[in-house]
């Protein structure tokens, strides 16, 4: 008998040969509430969306359901690893949602989304493959220090070679 132990709780074993696919990623996204503040339950539905046709994506969020879709062929060909990934990645979707911190017109990787992918840990290679301008969105996230290490460069080059940092726009003058 095949049975999983959820990685948070440690508790909770279900036997595989009892579960179909959609049951078992229900009880994977569930179990990875606690990541998210214990917010409600996101159903999960394994099926075909046209979405799919027109997406690389193997899974998504969809705002007005409340619901994560995930392509039916995606399991077969990836271990758990990837599916608590996938999982992660959408339920920050939906925390973001349903806190209020996007939008139907901005509810994909925005900076709100980025923050919860990064306290959750999410691997962002593919979306960093797929969305290459969230590479910069991560880096001012999760690197601010190199934009004031680079503010107090300039700040201090304006003190020591113009004088006073007040002035120096009108008495700097180039040598």
């Amino acid at each position: 008998m095949s049975e999983v132990v959820f990685p948070l709780t440690g508790k909770q074993v279900i036997p595989l040969r009892d579960l179909d696919q959609e049951q078992v990623l229900q009880a994977f996204a569930d179990s990875l509430l606690p990541l998210f503040d214990n917010m409600p339950s996101v159903k999960i539905r394994v099926c075909y969306d046209p979405h799919f046709d027109i997406s690389p994506a193997q899974a998504f969020w969809r705002w007005r359901e409340e619901t994560i879709y995930v392509r039916p062929t995606y399991k077969r060909f990836v271990g758990w690893f990837e599916v608590f990934d996938l999982l992660k990645h959408e339920l920050c979707h939906a925390y973001v949602a349903r806190k209020g911190l996007s939008t139907l017109e901005n509810a994909g990787h925005n900076e709100a989304w980025m923050q919860m992918a990064i306290k959750v840990q999410c691997d962002l290679k593919d979306v960093f493959l797929y969305y290459p301008a969230t590479i910069k969105l991560h880096d001012r996230i999760t690197r601010p220090h190199l934009l004031t290490t680079l503010f107090l460069i300039i700040y201090y080059f304006m003190v020591t070679k113009c004088g006073d940092f007040i002035d120096s726009f009108r008495t700097c003058k180039p040598r």
